[in-house]
């Protein structure tokens, strides 16, 4: 879990992402290292705005210069990553196939206006990033029944046979 970057202030995404820099920068990045670098990862990317951006400009060009080291340093040859986000509920489904050749390619699909659970699946070689979005502009109907969003992986614990493929659910 988090450690010193737990807390929530102006300069924490810039200053972790320094963190990560340092980290990654040696002559040789330790399995430690990078282990220390994931959860750092996880922390940093959750205070991504919708358009991959940070609370300032400066925080995002430390922060975008950090999680780049990070993705060069745990590559690892070829990527070749199917994602499929299917809902079995309301038969919606769609995938997405990430490659050396798109891998900078900013992939999206809206989901349905309707709630349910989404299921994303993962399988090949390689790392990718998922990010959900939800974006409203009005406010809610007197009578509008509020969602809440829950997010689990299964496995829930990184395993072996997960590093090869795993699911993310989505309850909406």
């Amino acid at each position: 879990g988090s450690k010193h970057w737990s807390e929530q202030w102006s300069g924490a995404v810039e200053i972790s992402s320094y963190v990560l820099l340092a980290l990654l920068s040696g002559d040789e990045v330790t399995k430690k290292d990078l282990e220390l670098s994931s959860n750092i990862i996880s922390w940093v990317i959750k205070r991504q705005n919708p358009w991959g951006g940070f609370y300032s400009t400066q925080e995002t060009v430390v922060a975008v210069h950090a999680l780049f080291k990070y993705a060069r340093a745990t590559y690892h040859g070829k990527r070749d990553v199917t994602l499929t986000v299917h809902s079995g509920l309301i038969g919606y489904q769609t995938r997405f196939h990430v490659d050396d050749s798109n891998r900078l390619l900013l992939q999206r699909a809206p989901l349905p206006d309707e709630l349910g659970t989404y299921i994303i699946t993962a399988t090949g070689t390689g790392c990718v990033y998922v990010q959900g979005h939800l974006k409203y502009h009005t406010h809610p109907a007197e009578s509008f029944q509020h969602f809440t969003l829950k997010v689990t992986t299964e496995p829930d614990h990184c395993t072996a046979e997960a590093q090869r493929s795993f699911e993310i659910h989505a309850t909406v």
